[in-house]
């Protein structure tokens, strides 16, 4: 892009800090995130409340021992989306530290709680120039990494598409989730994905990168999304094994359903960390197979881990991060 300044340095008016191009958001808007986000709540609340209701609590057994493998599958998810994050930078040459990396992401990732999302992406970008990272890889870096999230997480989910009751709607199920998988795959291709990241930039009015990234880093990045998804999967249903019986070879639909919540919810703009979208999803496709009940605690158990999970990390990730903003030093 002519006129533009050299990508590789942080001043310049191509580089303005992220958030001066996000526009405030007018009362309308906030009053139709508030309804969207009330309607979602009350009807699967309703439906929550109801299906827990119907349990009969003297029959019910919490295994400690699953229910603890689940903690650490959230965890460890957690931290690996922290690695991938650094893989990124570190693939356009940025590399600052698998612990600045990580903090980086669990702070911003806080960010999600806010209605409209805008806050993970432009906290993130804050944060990384404040780093020293230039500006259009500080904005980029966040950016990527939710579209990295959505797409892999299409991908994961696609096995869904083969379910009897989606198939009853949407026939020729089989072919939907072929085609869901090799459009994904394709755009995760290095090339094919940081082009994708450039037109996001350019509709945001930022400067695209014009770095040309490591496309075995970018590939590990890609690697790490779908070991994220297989370890969220796990946790939900070990959550699932620790209050009724799921056989092991359920795990595959576990962490289909898994990946189909996180990226509704995170799609899902207007609910802040996607609350009862997100539930909605477990409770639709693990209510036929576990019981309304049992679908109704495991829903709502993950939803409390997981944010106990993000808030612990995103404080470590402050705490972390306090000193390198007060003398944050050469990025290395």
């Amino acid at each position: 892009m002519t006129g533009k300044p050299d990508p590789d340095h942080a001043d310049g008016p191509g580089t303005a800090a992220f958030p001066s191009t996000v526009k405030r958001w007018g009362w309308l808007r906030k009053l139709i995130y508030l309804i969207l986000t009330g309607l979602v709540l009350f009807f699967v609340g309703r439906y929550l409340i109801a299906s827990v209701g119907g349990i009969a609590w003297d029959e019910l057994r919490l295994a400690p021992v699953p229910l603890a493998v689940g903690v650490f599958c959230l965890l460890a998810q957690h931290l690996v989306a922290g690695v991938a994050y650094s893989m990124v930078l570190a693939a356009f040459g940025k590399p600052i530290g698998l612990v600045r990396s990580s903090a980086v992401y669990w702070t911003a990732t806080l960010g999600k709680y806010l209605p409209g999302k805008l806050a993970t992406v432009a906290g993130g970008a804050v944060m990384l120039a404040r780093l020293g990272i230039p500006m259009p890889v500080a904005a980029g870096t966040p950016l990527l990494m939710i579209m990295l999230t959505v797409v892999i997480g299409l991908v994961v989910s696609a096995p869904l598409l083969l379910m009897e009751s989606v198939r009853a709607v949407l026939p020729a199920g089989w072919a939907w989730a072929v085609l869901v998988i090799l459009i994904g795959l394709t755009c995760l291709h290095p090339r094919v994905f940081v082009r994708l990241v450039n037109v996001a930039m350019v509709r945001l009015k930022r400067e695209t990168i014009r770095v040309k990234p490591s496309s075995g880093r970018l590939m590990a990045a890609v690697l790490l999304g779908f070991l994220r998804y297989g370890l969220l999967g796990l946790a939900v249903w070990a959550v699932a094994r620790s209050m009724t019986d799921v056989a092991p070879g359920q795990y595959p639909l576990f962490v289909a359903v898994s990946a189909c919540a996180s990226v509704t919810g995170l799609l899902a703009f207007f609910a802040p960390a996607g609350i009862g979208v997100r539930e909605g999803i477990y409770l639709a496709v693990l209510g036929p197979l576990v019981g309304p009940g049992p679908a109704a605690l495991v829903a709502a158990g993950v939803r409390i881990i997981q944010t106990l999970v993000e808030v612990g990390a995103g404080a470590c990730g402050v705490f972390l991060l306090k000193s390198r903003f007060t003398d944050p030093g050469p990025a290395r």
